[in-house]
């Protein structure tokens, strides 16, 4: 499963739980800065702890 993938059905499953639109629309733009670093077509089997915390770094500063 790809990164793309995974962030468009997890965003689903939040608005299928009901989650507010704001935490929804922040996730959004959360998710689209981790595809956009990590690339769309990457799969989630290939990302590795240190992508991810370079990653939280790098949006916590955009």
């Amino acid at each position: 499963m790809t990164m793309a993938v995974i962030a468009e059905a997890y965003l689903a499953h939040l608005q299928a739980d009901g989650r507010s639109p704001s935490t929804c629309a922040t996730m959004k733009r959360t998710f689209a800065l981790l595809v956009a670093y990590l690339g769309a077509n990457r799969e989630v089997g290939e990302v590795a702890i240190q992508d991810l915390d370079v990653s939280r770094r790098r949006v916590g500063r955009a």
